[in-house]
């Protein structure tokens, strides 16, 4: 089915916390581009490496999961009084899709800085980066100086043991990925 389908599934996840019950339910869908000849897309097995992780990226539980439908529900009941666990989600890239989120920028910057996977941490701080740089450039807002020091402080942490990804999360976006968020 990935073969037979153009473009790049797109994964959306939504996280709804219980507190009292100490539970995470995690909703997933997914969505295939429809072209000409081609209306009705058909879900794609999507293998999803998850976790859920600390505030400080220790790792809760492992989530091995395969969305073969359009959409699933899975629920995670974590020990009674534990905190709200951040979801990492598409680990080792392992799946081609894009993952849509609705997260503010704090969340955002909490989950980039507790991120254990090197990937993901790049991808959550350039999503930001192209954000905030659209932003200053269109609508004459300054550049968030959380952003920025996350982006430092997550290049430093790296820079003895791997300084190419340490220079490569102090990458700028290029102008034309930012022309293409804007579009």
């Amino acid at each position: 089915q990935w073969y037979a389908q153009p473009g790049t599934p797109k994964v959306t996840l939504v996280e709804n916390w219980d507190d009292k019950a100490s539970e995470i339910t995690i909703e997933l869908t997914q969505e295939t581009r429809t072209l000409d000849g081609q209306s009705d897309p058909r879900p794609v097995p999507i293998p999803l490496a998850a976790a859920l992780i600390t505030e400080h990226g220790e790792l809760l539980q492992d989530l091995p999961i395969t969305l073969e439908s359009a959409s699933e529900t899975i629920g995670v009941t974590l020990p009674t009084g534990s905190q709200r666990p951040l979801v990492s989600i598409a680990q080792g890239f392992s799946a081609p899709i894009r993952v849509e989120r609705d997260m503010s920028q704090a969340e955002q910057l909490r989950l980039a800085s507790a991120e254990r996977d090197p990937f993901n941490r790049w991808d959550l701080l350039q999503s930001l980066l192209k954000v905030s740089l659209l932003n200053a450039a269109y609508d004459d807002a300054a550049v968030d100086i959380d952003l920025i020091n996350a982006v430092a402080k997550s290049s430093l942490a790296v820079a003895d043991t791997d300084p190419a990804y340490a220079a490569l999360l102090l990458r700028l976006p290029d102008v034309s990925e930012l022309f293409l968020e804007k579009t």
